[in-house]
């Protein structure tokens, strides 16, 4: 596998509202945000293909970084009580994913590229006792990394 569970780039907190949420978790933990997110995301579940809209910032301390994410109630981002995930970079998306499914954590969905291509992006995988783990591509991490300082997430 081309990724390390030692290091985790972030934790993720599935909520209902995501300005209530950077004010809480900033105040009570100190944090800052990098400037939020809105997105329209394709992806590729069990029941079809969907695009919809998320909004989500990370932490500017880490890593690792908490990733606040506001998504629709009938989407893999729906709010939740508790961790969401714990987020992995990795540097062969397909492969690892493939692996992470075949050691039993299975494949709940994957991004989608435009031309209809995937894993793209991120996949989230869940294992039989409840922990989601998003596999992230790095080659997405140098954008992150300049989204993280103050700059525009591209």
């Amino acid at each position: 596998m081309s990724f390390d569970i030692a290091g985790i780039s972030h934790t993720a907190l599935a909520v209902a509202d995501l300005d209530a949420a950077m004010s809480v978790y900033g105040n009570a933990l100190g944090l800052t945000w990098a400037r939020p997110q809105q997105r329209a995301v394709s992806i590729r579940a069990a029941a079809g293909d969907l695009t919809t809209e998320i909004r989500f910032t990370y932490s500017r301390q880490g890593p690792p970084h908490l990733e606040l994410i506001e998504g629709a109630a009938d989407t893999i981002w729906a709010p939740v009580s508790g961790l969401h995930h714990i987020g992995l970079w990795s540097h062969q998306l397909e492969i690892d994913a493939a692996q992470l499914e075949h050691r039993g954590m299975a494949l709940e969905v994957a991004g989608l590229s435009r031309s209809g291509e995937q894993p793209s992006g991120f996949t989230y995988h869940r294992s039989a006792h409840g922990l989601r783990v998003e596999l992230v591509d790095a080659a997405a991490r140098a954008a992150f990394e300049r989204w993280f300082a103050g700059g525009d997430l591209r």
